[in-house]
């Protein structure tokens, strides 16, 4: 079964596990189907679909990302006020750094 995102983008299940044809789908839709987020490119209300996370902290991970630039690896959440080591462990499988989704493979759009 596939479902349509935005700009194109389709996301299902392909063998064990869910799949994307791209990385433009929105957080509660990548949380629907337990797809990481993309730190560096999530708007606050993608943030704010993770766990403990509500608008305050998504608006602040964001406020952090423009001041001091792309986070690096997940670890930089630290950076963040109210972000602590062990929440930033919490979060660790639901966010991802980089170009290249983890969770999607193969173009099927």
């Amino acid at each position: 079964m596939w479902v349509g995102g935005v700009r194109g983008c389709a996301l299902g299940w392909e063998g064990a596990g869910p799949a994307c044809a791209c990385d433009e789908l929105s957080g509660h839709l990548r949380r629907l189907f337990a797809l990481p987020i993309p730190l560096n490119r999530a708007a606050v209300v993608d943030l704010e679909a993770l766990p403990g996370i509500g608008p305050v902290r998504a608006q602040a991970i964001v406020v952090e990302r423009k001041r001091g630039g792309a986070f690096e690896r997940v670890d930089d959440l630290v950076r963040v006020p109210g972000l602590g080591r062990l929440r930033v462990e919490r979060l660790r499988p639901e966010l991802f750094v980089g170009a290249a989704d983890p969770a999607c493979s193969g173009d099927w759009s």
